[in-house]
């Protein structure tokens, strides 16, 4: 079938009338939701799937049973389906008449005015779903090639064709098919999105779909509030935190916990069907995957999460509260759950760690890894979240590839490196390429090379500091007295910054141009670089001044002879 009588297809059977294309009714499961006021039923082979806890535009989402491969290339894609909400009021109105404790009234379909009591809480910032488009696609190429008014039951709807080039990556060609449902007082949206080459054989899914939609009466509460998007809304949740970091550490726990309950709840209220949970530890566990899986994975969870204490907890004052595990079933869901749309936040999904059942990777060889880090990012989100992104090179990329390195065997972590890494571990070590530990641990950002070997050079050094030389008076000591150092240092200057800011605080709710913010926002990135170096040369002093060149070379020979 060549390509100008397949498009003529398409344009026929989306606007058509064609029964065949409809797929049978019996076979389809019905969705409901009570809380935005509307039922469908699903094609064959799709299943929901959860949406992100801070996701505040899309309310479902649905995933194709597999992946699908484009006819030239290997970048697979799996079908995805979901269902878009955008209020037809005016925010700065609601937010208005909220303060008032008014009720908020918009014009009806016969041009009435109506009490709205339920989508005032969405706050689609985005005014139509074209700036949606224009917003979330915008890395790569997009336009509308069909577009028909079209009746939905006895509802208006707009019928789209959207064709998608993703220019920015792999430059593979999606179709978008979405029906724009008017309900009066908001229009809601069902996209199908798949890949070009396969989009023909979901025109009957997303027309047999959006034909069964039904507008019901919305009678549960939505749980999302009221919130402001963009850089002024940044900037006063930074002052927040800056006058959060005022309580004391027990107060700061129960505010964290309290945060984490919140998330929890919200996960549970919106857990589909098939998704079960359970906890462990100081983590909820929410899985689609099987429970001899999810096991596996929060036991390790569980056991790192207690190396962590056991290794930095001497790292700031704070308490840490554990978090939320989900594991889904396999990497499309996985991928699909973590991509929100844009301006959609990251205060709840901040408590999460999202994990799946990889077939190809394995969770040996990648999810492994990728958990432990993750547990890592968790415990300093309460112990001091900026300290590890202020980390010297060495310490950085040390750091990182060991607790990568960290495998689960009994109820201990027992590091065991990549083979990639082992194999230029050997290699540099027979060569005699690897360089003196001093020149890679005085080395800052600005001139340290970040190759391969490098790399690998500073995880062997970390590897041994945390455990074959740990027993060393000067070697065993250095990344705690290093990290320790750096965790003070950090705090100070935040207790700098929250001065600066809290004077602000007032002239910040005010502001609404982002330019304004930008500049402020580069001015404090110009003079937290400066700061930094400044630390760097500090701890170099601190930590290493008293070592001798004999230390030094005792110290190369040592964390080398580890690996021979």
């Amino acid at each position: 079938m060549n390509r100008t009588f397949s498009l003529l297809t398409l344009s026929s059977t989306l606007f058509g009338a064609t029964l065949a294309l409809t797929e049978d009714l019996a076979s389809q499961q019905v969705y409901r939701d009570p809380a935005y006021g509307f039922e469908m039923r699903l094609p064959r082979d799709f299943r929901e799937i959860p949406i992100s806890m801070d996701e505040k535009w899309i309310v479902a989402k649905f995933l194709y049973k597999r992946a699908l491969e484009p006819k030239d290339g290997w970048a697979e894609r799996t079908p995805e389906i979901r269902v878009i909400v955008f209020p037809k009021v005016d925010m700065k109105q609601v937010i208005a008449a909220r303060k008032q404790r008014e009720k908020v009234k918009t014009k009806g379909k016969d041009g009435k005015l109506v009490e709205i009591t339920l989508l005032e809480y969405l706050n689609n910032p985005f005014r139509d779903y074209k700036e949606y488009l224009r917003e979330n696609f915008k890395k790569g190429g997009w336009f509308v090639s069909e577009e028909k008014e079209v009746k939905v039951g006895d509802l208006d709807a707009i019928a789209k064709k959207i064709d998608v080039e993703d220019k920015m990556r792999d430059g593979l060609k999606s179709t978008l098919f979405a029906y724009e449902i008017d309900l009066g007082d908001a229009v809601y949206v069902i996209q199908l999105e798949c890949l070009a080459d396969h989009d023909h054989k979901f025109l009957g899914s997303i027309k047999g779909m959006a034909n069964t939609f039904k507008d019901l009466p919305r009678t549960e509460p939505l749980r999302t509030t009221v919130t402001s998007s963009g850089s002024a809304a940044d900037r006063i949740k930074e002052l927040e935190e800056a006058a959060n970091r005022t309580l004391t550490p027990e107060e700061r726990k129960k505010e964290k916990e309290k945060v984490l309950a919140r998330a929890i709840e919200k996960a549970k209220s919106d857990l589909p069907k098939g998704w079960k949970s359970y906890v462990e530890g100081p983590f909820t566990v929410f899985y689609s995957t099987s429970s001899k899986f999810a096991k596996k994975v929060s036991k390790q969870a569980n056991v790192m999460w207690d190396w962590m204490h056991d290794n930095f907890d001497y790292i700031g004052e704070d308490l840490s509260v554990g978090g939320i595990l989900r594991i889904c079933k396999d990497s499309a869901e996985g991928s699909a759950y973590m991509e929100t749309s844009t301006r959609s936040g990251y205060e709840l999904t901040a408590r999460e760690i999202v994990l799946w059942d990889d077939k190809d990777w394995g969770f040996g060889d990648y999810g492994s890894g990728k958990l432990n880090q993750a547990i890592l990012s968790q415990f300093l989100i309460d112990k001091n979240q900026r300290l590890w992104w202020s980390l010297p090179p060495w310490l950085e990329w040390g750091m990182h590839l060991y607790i990568d390195s960290l495998k689960l065997k009994g109820s201990k972590l027992i590091s065991k490196a990549d083979e990639w890494d082992m194999e230029v571990i050997r290699e540099s070590l027979r060569n005699g390429t690897f360089k003196d530990s001093k020149k890679l641990i005085v080395t800052k950002y600005d001139s340290f090379s970040a190759t391969q070997e490098d790399r690998v050079q500073c995880f062997a050094m970390i590897s041994f500091m945390m455990e074959k030389g740990s027993r060393h008076k000067k070697f065993g000591s250095a990344i705690e007295q290093y990290l320790t150092g750096l965790d003070r240092r950090i705090r100070e200057l935040d207790k700098k910054r929250d001065e600066a800011l809290k004077a602000a605080l007032e002239e910040a709710k005010k502001k609404r141009k982002s330019g304004e913010d930008e500049e402020e926002k580069k001015a404090w990135d110009s003079e937290w670089k400066k700061e930094r170096d400044k630390i760097f040369d500090e701890l170099l002093k601190e930590v290493f001044g008293e070592w001798s060149d004999r230390d030094w070379e005792i110290f190369d020979k040592s964390w080398r002879k580890a690996y021979k």
